[in-house]
């Protein structure tokens, strides 16, 4: 079936096509699309003066990888943030300040956080710390004070311009840096676990793949007025999830107020499942969060207890699995409860936890994937790890309508991989090729064949 009977603009052919829905040979791109897939002969039909043709000799071809749970380079903290917790009074935080301002450089930043009801002005800021710009940062991190060095070096008194004065023109080009090698892994999108002082950065760049953008749980509300007042993004960089920490349970109370409020306010939610115990208690939560549509996520749900896998089914959260973490030392006997998810309908993404290290590639998480066993002995099927890898993210960043399966319409994001999972031949995002591999023996012509 054709999409809106365009022209092609490229055409693969010779491959092992996985649509998402069936095996096929060829797919042809019109622009930015997805034109449409079939047998090598059927595509080259199509092919029209001007467009260029690819032979994958034999290759595989997918949807592009994305990378459910991502972490791209830190920016540089500096001081250590000044802890403001607790502080009953402005004459105690601004004694704090005081003695912290006195031992940092005159220009440096004095960055605090967690001060709760109690808040100094900004002309008692400029008493406490006459030589440093400081800024104070509420305890849920949607709310800010700032002395007059800070608003003249930020041109404002908002947060995002305050977040974006300490950010330091050698950490965009490390991010742009960063991003530019993700096409040769066979990447072509990202889940980005991270702050909102990187949100303000990947707004601010030209991104090489496209990125689902998080910011911590405790913004939530900072993250409703932006998507209020500006959206939620557009193709290459959108947002509305928030993450939360949660590595030891110490209560319900603790998170259940942050994921109802977000929730209510449209907004996704990821959770870190330090244990079984914060396991169980997320879900409890959930229990009474009423929003099926909500998709949300537990992140790091590997070697998960089965008598959880119904639970997660009936609340409809989604398993973020990165099965990298499988492979780490004294995780050996860790079982990948795959289809056992998948069978009970649990949707499944697969992600890295790639940190300021460096990305680990698709292709070696697709294999520890295939070769770890489940609690039964089985393992999942190519198919379904390619699924998990494509599809399967798309739905957690609710995209599934536009990537993650090669279906007329769809964005041409796409990946061509040798037929031993050893080597990324190809990388297409946006109709575009954004990586070949230099000795790769694909060959290319132009024009109709």
């Amino acid at each position: 079936m054709l999409w809106l009977l365009a022209l092609p603009t490229l055409i693969v052919v010779n491959a092992r096509v996985w649509t998402g829905t069936a095996w096929t040979e060829a797919v042809a791109v019109s622009g930015e699309r997805i034109l449409a897939t079939g047998t090598s002969g059927e595509m080259r039909a199509l092919a029209a003066p001007g467009a260029t043709i690819l032979d994958a000799l034999g290759d595989y071809l997918t949807a592009g990888f994305n990378d459910a749970h991502f972490h791209l380079p830190d920016p540089p903290l500096g001081h250590v943030p000044l802890p403001l917790a607790g502080m009953k009074t402005r004459a105690e935080m601004l004694r704090r300040i005081s003695v912290y301002a006195a031992n940092v450089a005159p220009g440096e930043w004095v960055v605090g956080e967690g001060w709760t009801n109690v808040a100094p002005s900004r002309e008692e800021l400029d008493r406490a710390a006459p030589r440093n710009p400081v800024s104070l940062v509420h305890r849920d991190g949607d709310r800010v004070v700032a002395n007059t060095l800070a608003v003249r070096a930020a041109g404002g008194d908002g947060l995002d311009a305050l977040e974006l004065a300490r950010l330091p023109g050698a950490y965009v080009r490390r991010l742009e840096a960063a991003l530019a090698a993700l096409p040769s892994l066979g990447l072509t999108s990202i889940q980005h676990i991270g702050s909102w002082q990187q949100l303000l950065a990947l707004r601010r760049v030209k991104l090489p793949v496209r990125v689902y953008a998080s910011v911590p749980l405790k913004h939530w509300r900072r993250l409703r007025d932006l998507v209020e007042r500006e959206g939620r993004g557009d193709e290459w960089l959108h947002w509305g999830l928030l993450k939360g920490w949660a590595n030891q349970w110490r209560g319900e109370e603790e998170w259940s107020g942050h994921i109802q409020g977000a929730t209510a306010a449209g907004l996704q939610v990821a959770m870190h499942v330090g244990d079984e115990r914060v396991l169980h208690g997320l879900l409890s939560i959930m229990a009474r969060v009423d929003s099926p549509g909500s998709r949300f996520r537990l992140e790091h749900v590997n070697g998960l207890p089965l008598d959880t896998v119904a639970e997660m089914a009936r609340r409809k959260a989604m398993a973020s699995v990165q099965p990298t973490l499988l492979a780490e030392p004294g995780k050996a006997k860790l079982l990948f409860a795959g289809r056992e998810l998948l069978e009970a309908g649990v949707r499944v993404a697969f992600g890295t936890d790639s940190g300021s290290s460096g990305a680990t590639p698709p292709l070696a998480v697709m294999k520890i994937a295939l070769e770890r066993p489940g609690p039964d002995g089985r393992r999942i099927s190519l198919e379904q790890a390619i699924d998990a890898y494509t599809y399967g993210s798309a739905y957690a960043e609710f995209a599934e309508e536009r990537k993650g399966r090669l279906t007329p319409g769809s964005l041409a994001d796409f990946v061509v991989f040798d037929r031993g999972l050893g080597a990324i031949r190809l990388t297409v995002i946006g109709g575009r090729i954004a990586y070949q591999e230099p000795k790769a023996a694909m060959s290319a012509a132009s024009g109709a064949r």
